[in-house]
């Protein structure tokens, strides 16, 4: 049997139950470590504090994912942030808090795009934020992604992995 089916068998039952640390623990950390966010210049950072100026707005939180240059603190997000919630009851729905927390990080990086994840459960959705004038900005967002799936697990893996190459790569070099 395949490392992928067996990760499902685990949580299959659970996923609905778990509390958000078990959720991190059981689910989503071992498929960031399948991905190995490491690098040169790179690494992943979690529960860590982002905070800055947004349309004059002082915001500030905890993030609990995301890949940053830095050696012992994070210096500069550059991709991913992530919430990692329970699927039910949500008190608070997870993608406002991705979205302030990644506009944040356009600002503090003084750049134009953002990228990353918000996952209730065994769902993922990607998401892009894009600054598109002064006190604009503009999200898309993808589907939702079931990683009880296999089909959508292996393409979560996928995306996953491209981001890496593609934009921890690009950062790295520079």
């Amino acid at each position: 049997m395949n490392l992928t089916l067996i990760f499902i068998i685990k949580n299959e039952f659970n996923i609905d139950f778990y509390s958000e640390r078990q959720l991190s623990g059981h689910f989503i950390i071992p498929i960031l470590n399948r991905v190995d966010f490491y690098g040169e210049n790179y690494r992943e950072w979690f529960e860590a504090e982002i905070q800055g100026i947004i349309n004059g707005h002082k915001l500030n939180g905890n993030l609990d994912f995301m890949i940053a240059s830095g050696e012992l603190k994070p210096e500069k997000p550059f991709f991913f942030i992530q919430e990692f919630k329970k699927s039910a009851p949500i008190p608070k729905h997870p993608r406002g808090q991705l979205l302030a927390q990644m506009a944040v990080a356009i600002e503090n990086n003084q750049g134009k795009k953002m990228r990353g994840i918000y996952n209730i459960g065994k769902y993922w959705n990607f998401v892009v934020l894009e600054k598109i004038g002064e006190f604009k900005y503009q999200y898309h967002e993808s589907e939702s992604f079931d990683a009880l799936k296999i089909n959508d697990l292996k393409q979560i893996f996928i995306i996953l992995k491209s981001v890496k190459h593609k934009y921890c790569n690009l950062i790295s070099n520079e």
